[in-house]
This record gives structure tokens, sequence and C-alpha cells, in this order.
């Protein structure tokens, strides 16, 4: 009987483990965690990379950490946030729109020499280079300075000349001086004569005079051709009469500056052979100079001719007036525009100096938003553009010029388009939150 019962209840027992197996195996297996599907994040407002399903405190800043809201299969750098959530991160929108904006160009410049005025130092005449007063480039001559002295013997025969000239004007007045006072004698001997006598020696001596004064008339013009060479040649005024009064030719002429200027460039030493063509230096008038301001490809597309600008240079001095002289032609290494201001400088300023420009430039229509809506990174400009139904993206944007609220939008956005101009940094790192939780959550597992 006890046997029986044993093997009864064996048997009910190998009845009962095959029934629940065999319904397990027709039971569905076990579905995803609706929690992995949507789920909250927390996120710390200071530092974005602490995040976790929970409400709690920041470990590193003890911020208590704000809520971006349910991220559920979000595409990359987009969420989605209620009002409620947004009223709690501060988030403000506004319009992208054009308004009118004026950019205040903030370069460099350097003082350079005014072209026009400079002018090459060379000889009249071929000759040798005895010696040169300019030593360095930058050194200062007053007018009537002596700038070089060389030797020329065409120089030295026109001198030669010049007193050949001087000794035949002599003679001749000499000449002249005698026969006046001859014809003066014959005048008064000729009252005693007749009356026809008379009148035929006064018409002798009229002619007499006549003939002296056409015999002058050469020489005079010799003299006057002969003086214009010497003075093209670097003689003064004072040196002719020196000429004239010593009666002796020099050999070593000195040349006299006949402006003040500034030596630039030295080309030629003592001893050289030179010629009319020959460059002994270069000088230019500082007096009238140009302020090279440097114009780089942002801030070109915004100068016109016209703008006014400040100029500070490390003295302290001021140079104000309006832009001109803006250089079409593109710096293909340095790849700057250039515009050329005239100045008068004094002599505190020398060439080469530098100053600080600032050109207020005229209003330009251009779409813009306020400054704090942009976010600035290593990698470039974003915006948080406003999608609708409470969706965010970051996008992408070109800046241009900028004042103290506004900013200038070249590409990303278009007319019309909302941004976040308040508590966008929480939205930057929501996004960024949202792009990581989608690519670290596992994938749903497939149902059988």
């Amino acid at each position: 009987m006890k046997r029986i019962f044993l093997v009864s209840t064996f048997i009910l027992g190998v009845f009962g483990a095959g029934y629940w197996l065999a319904y397990q195996m027709r039971s569905p297996l076990p579905q995803p965690n609706p929690v992995m599907a949507a789920r909250p994040v927390f996120v710390c407002p200071m530092h974005s990379h602490i995040a976790q399903d929970h409400p709690g405190n920041c470990p590193i800043c003890g911020m208590a950490l704000v809520s971006t809201g349910e991220i559920q299969g979000a595409q990359v750098n987009q969420i989605q946030v209620d009002s409620a959530t947004q009223q709690r991160m501060g988030v403000r929108l506004e319009t992208v729109r054009k308004t009118p904006l004026a950019q205040a160009i903030h370069t460099h410049a350097t003082v350079v020499s005014d072209d026009s005025t400079q002018f090459r130092v060379t000889p009249t005449m071929d000759g040798v280079l005895v010696k040169l007063y300019a030593t360095r480039p930058g050194q200062r001559f007053a007018a009537g300075d002596v700038l070089f002295e060389f030797y020329s013997e065409g120089l030295f025969q026109h001198q030669n000349d010049y007193l050949d000239f001087l000794k035949r004007l002599s003679q001749h007045r000499k000449s002249e001086t005698q026969m006046r006072t001859q014809n003066q004698k014959e005048l008064e001997n000729s009252r005693s004569q007749p009356v026809a006598v008379s009148k035929q020696t006064q018409l002798d001596i009229r002619e007499r005079e006549e003939q002296l004064a056409t015999m002058l008339i050469p020489i005079q013009r010799d003299g006057e051709r002969l003086a214009e060479r010497l003075k093209y040649a670097g003689f003064t005024d004072a040196m002719l009469r020196t000429l004239t009064k010593s009666q002796h030719a020099l050999s070593v002429i000195p040349v006299h500056a006949q402006q003040a200027c500034v030596v630039k460039d030295i080309t030629a030493r003592p001893g050289m052979m030179l010629s009319p063509m020959s460059e002994i230096f270069s000088c230019v008038n500082t007096r009238h100079a140009w302020l090279e301001v440097v114009l780089y490809p942002d801030q070109a597309s915004w100068a016109r001719a016209g703008d006014a600008f400040n100029a500070r240079f490390d003295d302290g001095s001021e140079v104000t007036g309006h832009l001109d002289g803006l250089n079409p032609i593109l710096d293909p290494i340095a790849r700057t525009l250039h515009a050329r201001i005239p100045i008068k400088l004094t002599d505190n300023t020398p060439l080469g100096s530098y100053a600080e420009v600032t050109i207020s430039t005229a209003k330009h229509d251009v779409l813009s938003v306020p400054i704090s809506a942009v976010l600035r990174t290593g990698h470039g400009n974003f915006v948080m553009r406003a999608m609708g139904k409470g969706n965010f993206n970051l996008v992408k944007v070109m800046t241009g010029i900028e004042t103290e609220t506004r900013i200038a939008i070249r590409d990303g956005l278009e007319m019309g388009d909302q941004v976040a101009v308040n508590g966008q940094f929480l939205l930057d790192a929501a996004a960024s939150i949202a792009d990581t939780t989608q690519r670290l959550s596992p994938p749903d597992s497939p149902r059988q």
C-alpha cells in the first residue's frame, strides 16, 4: 500500500513538472522597461556632463540638477522642452530680423611717406662724388643745407665760360663808356658848327649808340644762358655772386637742398663716378605723409570712402578725418586691403610710427540676433533655434559684425526664425545629453 502511494506521488510530480514547462514555453517574453524608451534626464546647469535619471545635486558644485524633460528617440542636437521647464530654465525667444547696424572698426595703421613728395637727388653733369653729407636713412635736411659735393670737369668749364662772359661784358661796358664820352664831346663841339653839320653829327652819334646796344644783346643772352646752366648744375645766386666777385672757378661744387626733406635711401658712396642718371639718395618731405590703414576682409566689406576715423599714436597725439584712398586691390599674401589718408606730421611723429585706428562706418541693414543668443565654442558659433511645440535644434551660424547688443548673422538662419536668447546654455547641455543618451542606450530587445 505504501509502495502504491509513492509511485502515485512520483507520477503526479512528473505530470505537474511537464505542465509547468509547457505553460512557460507558451508565454511571451518580458517587455522592455518603458523607462528605457522614455525617461527624464536631470543635468547640472554648470557641468553638462553630470546627468542622471533622478533629481539630486551636482557632486562638483552642489547645484540642484535641472530636468530637461523626457528624451524619446530625440534627433542629434534636438530636444523637446515643455513650457513649464522653459520657464524654470529662463528660456526667452526672439525673432531673427533685419536691423541697421554700424560697426566700429578697430585696426592699426602706419605712417608712410607721401610718394608725390619723394624725389631723387642726382647730379646734373658727369663727375666724381667727393663728399656725401647724407649718412643714414632718416637724416633731416633743411632748405639750403649742403647735400653733397662733387667734381665735374664739365661744370668747371661752365664756370670758366661764365667768367669769360663777365670779361666780355666788362670790356663792352668800358668801350660803351669811352664812346659815350667821345660822343658827348663831339655833340658839344657841333653846337658851334653850322646847322647842317650839327644835325649830321647828332645823327652819327645816335647810330653809334644803337650799334653799341645791338652788340650788347648777344652778350647778355650768353650771360643768361651760362647763369642758368650753372644754376641747373647746383649753383645758387649766392654762389654766382661769389664767382663773379672772386673771378675764380670752383673745382669742387657743393649742391644745396632746394627744400626740407628726410633721407629715405642712400645708393651712392664717395669716390663713385656719377652721371646725370645716377641716384645718390632719395629724399621725402615729411610734412606731408600718408596714414596707411590696414583693413581685413570682414572689415573691408563695411568700410567706405568718407567714413570718419580717429588715429591715436603712441605719444598720445591724435589725428581725425575721413577715410580716403581705398585700394581696391587685395594683398595676395596678407589678404588685406589698404586705405591711405593724407595727414600733416610734426617732428614728434616720424615715418613708420604706429597708430591705433577706429573707423565709424555707416549703418547697414543686416540679419541679426542679440549677442546673448550666440553660443561661442572652439568648434564655431551656435544658436538654439526654436522649431515649435517645445522643440529646439542646435544650429551652427556664421556671424559678422557686432555691436554692444546685437550681432550680424551671415549664414545659418533665415528671416523670421526664432532663437533662444536666454538659458540657451542649458538647452545646449540638454541637447548634448540627448545625443549621448541616444548613442549609449541599448536597442530594444526584439520580441519572439
